[in-house]
């Protein structure tokens, strides 16, 4: 039973980061490119709830995080050692794109839906996709790093 519940954590944490990367990725990808020949204020009725389930989907990522790690190597070892310092980096970087995400992107996605460009909506996601991809880098590397 034990075995169960860390694998449905870890599966948990995994499922939701995925999405969380995967839906930058989507708006980065699919969505912006379509700016320079469709409708910006479509795209962006689009995109604004995409954006607001990134929130929770980073959200359900942190919290399956903290279980993770009260449920393998402890919150004592996040202040000492390799797999602390990478696992503090990518919470860093997860923090920035959560509030990235609710006080630049949403906001900027609302003013394209009224006549805006969408430039700066597309660089934040830009920026937001980056940040997540060195965060997975991090936890790859923890997964491999000493306490």
């Amino acid at each position: 039973m034990v075995a169960l519940l860390d694998w449905l954590i870890r599966y948990g944490h995994v499922a939701s980061a995925a999405v969380w990367t995967g839906g930058y990725a989507l708006l980065a990808v699919l969505l912006y490119p379509l700016l320079r020949r469709e409708d910006r204020q479509v795209i962006a009725r689009i995109a604004e709830p995409i954006a607001r389930m990134l929130s929770y989907a980073g959200t359900a990522t942190f919290a399956f995080g903290l279980l993770l790690i009260w449920r393998t190597r402890g919150y004592g070892n996040l202040l000492s050692g390799e797999w602390g310092m990478l696992v503090l980096g990518s919470v860093a970087l997860g923090t920035f794109v959560l509030g990235l995400n609710d006080s630049a992107l949403r906001p900027r996605l609302r003013r394209m839906a009224n006549g805006g460009t969408g430039n700066a909506a597309q660089r934040l996601t830009l920026v937001a996709l980056a940040a997540l991809l060195v965060a997975i880098g991090c936890m790859t590397r923890a997964v491999y790093a000493v306490a």
